[in-house]
């Protein structure tokens, strides 16, 4: 992790990680998320995997695109459960926190809007544009 930081400290994309927090946080959950979910494959330790559902869940918080992540989840699950013999409620402990996660977040959402909107459509847009190749040379390069 050290090593991750520092990389990213002396990367001139680092700027552009300060433009857009999101990116940074997808990052950061999706990593932590993957390395649950590895830790689980190697031991079949249900806490490994719940661990790695939630930080799924917080990455599509994050971004709306990280939802392609639950697949992966899914994926990595069945073959533990099968290379391993494990019961199929793994299947359910992998979905769980998700679904958590998700249902707190739409429930604050319609308590504060009124509505469902996720503000996907804003959260894509305000994210090409940040990461778009122009907007990026005049981040680095000033105006």
């Amino acid at each position: 992790p050290l090593i991750a930081a520092g990389l990213l400290l002396i990367s001139p994309h680092y700027y552009a990680v300060l433009q857009n927090q999101s990116d940074a946080l997808f990052i950061s959950f999706s990593r932590l998320g993957l390395a649950c979910i590895l830790r689980y494959y190697e031991s079949g330790q249900v806490r490994r995997l719940l661990w790695a559902s939630f930080f799924v869940g917080l990455s599509i918080l994050c971004r709306f695109e990280a939802i392609v992540l639950i697949g992966s989840l899914l994926l990595i699950t069945g073959a533990a459960i099968k290379k391993q013999h494990l019961s199929l409620k793994h299947l359910g402990a992998a979905l769980l926190p998700i679904a958590g996660v998700m249902v707190v977040y739409f429930t604050a959402s319609l308590l504060t809007h009124g509505n469902l909107n996720l503000g996907v459509s804003n959260k894509t847009y305000e994210s090409f544009f940040q990461n778009h190749p122009d907007n990026l040379i005049k981040l680095f390069l000033g105006p």
